[in-house]
């Protein structure tokens, strides 16, 4: 049976040589390196009131015990910016199944 440490490492989330540990040591990324400016992230945001004609965006979908979580959270997300896309005039929702 595999290590948890194993398992991390063949998922690609540990290096495991000295030349990819250096690598990962010079590519860590900053909220500076991306040019973002913390002080201008609001303390709160509510999609919900930023986009009210998006009905989808007030939903939560019950995925029960589904092992497809990503199935159903891109789903909801792909009908959210659909409906942004188009300033609340497609209404859509994309279907997990689909």
């Amino acid at each position: 049976m595999e290590s948890d440490e194993d398992f991390k490492q063949r998922l690609g989330a540990l290096p495991n040589t000295l030349a990819q540990k250096e690598l990962l040591a010079r590519h860590r990324f900053t909220y500076k390196s991306f040019g973002i400016n913390l002080e201008a992230i609001p303390d709160n945001f509510d999609s919900r009131q930023k986009w009210p004609k998006c009905e989808s965006i007030k939903d939560v979908r019950d995925q029960s015990r589904c092992g497809s979580c990503w199935a159903v959270s891109s789903a909801g997300a792909m009908s959210d910016r659909l409906c942004i896309d188009s300033n609340g005039t497609d209404q859509r929702r994309i279907s997990a199944t689909d």
